[in-house]
């Protein structure tokens, strides 16, 4: 097996070790009673004690998140939308928060997340692993969280880079687990390392919005003028099928930040279309499916 580099070991996430509260947990429970008991239920092989880890999961994360605009507790929050996501973000992301209980005390960045095959077609953007630690069952594979208070927040990765074919264990595959014990999957699920996560950040999801925060500004010019003037280097042209092009420049890109920068480069067709970040981009995509827009950048040299 080759050896990690110092550099890629050094680029590993580490899982976030938190302590959470009893009015936490507690609110868990009530938490718990809004869905049906699961707890003489032989289909379930946590004998519903997995809701309870399931939902502090979720309590933990969304008091930990700062940009939070929708929860799974949300009276308005529709029946379709939790069953596809449990947070929804200022910037529009959405989070699908996936739970576990483990009876030790750390949490090393060789344990394993997970995430069902059956629960894969959920359209959440994100998913969000937590551990929880608490006292292991002996009639189920579920945990007592009630008298303990630590827990971790391993990472988080994009949807579309964790449910892909390298990650899928099939049923009955037997693996050394993070423990170092021989280990059966007990359903088809998608698997990664806590290592190979991102961290959490707090404010992950926060909206920006470069022209309401008056950071820059789009100046409609010609080719012409715009080369007569040296302020700034980048121009665009705009081509948006039968309505005139858009022609002109961003005053105040050059004064970016390089994460500010980073942003407008992702986000520079929200910005042309609708000179603001708007979290329903429909009529952007519709537009670019159809072949009605194409941007041009020309920088000076």
């Amino acid at each position: 097996m080759k050896r990690k580099s110092l550099q890629e070991e050094e680029n590993m996430n580490e899982a976030i070790q938190i302590t959470y509260s009893k009015e936490q947990y507690n609110r868990a429970l009530e938490r718990a009673k809004q869905h049906p008991d699961r707890s003489t239920d032989p289909s379930s092989i946590t004998r519903g004690h997995g809701l309870i880890t399931g939902l502090l999961g979720e309590i933990i994360v969304e008091d930990y998140l700062t940009e939070i605009v929708q929860s799974d507790d949300d009276e308005e929050k529709d029946i379709k939308s939790k069953l596809q996501f449990d947070i929804r973000l200022n910037n529009g992301t959405t989070i699908e928060i996936k739970s576990k209980g483990h009876s030790v005390s750390s949490c090393p960045n060789f344990y394993d997340c997970s995430v069902s095959a059956f629960n894969a077609r959920q359209q959440a953007d994100h998913y969000v692993f937590v551990r929880i630690q608490g006292r292991k069952l002996r009639e189920s594979y579920g945990f007592d969280h009630s008298q303990s208070s630590r827990a971790w927040l391993c990472g988080i990765i994009e949807k579309d880079e964790m449910i892909t074919p390298k990650r899928l264990l099939k049923r009955g595959t037997v693996i050394q687990n993070s423990s170092r014990f021989q280990y059966r999957a007990k359903s088809n699920c998608y698997q990664i390392k806590i290592s190979d996560l991102k961290a959490l950040p707090k404010d992950f999801g926060k909206k920006v919005d470069l022209i309401a925060e008056e950071r820059i500004k789009f100046q409609y010019v010609s080719l012409k003028k715009f080369t007569e003037q040296e302020e700034e280097e980048e121009y665009f042209f705009v081509r948006h099928g039968p309505h005139p092009a858009i022609t002109g420049y961003f005053e105040g890109l050059n004064e970016l930040t390089t994460d500010e920068r980073k942003h407008f480069d992702e986000n520079v067709d929200k910005y042309l279309y609708y000179d603001a970040i708007e979290l329903d981009n429909s009529a952007l995509q519709k537009v670019i499916r159809d072949g009605e827009w194409a941007v041009q950048r020309f920088k000076r040299v």
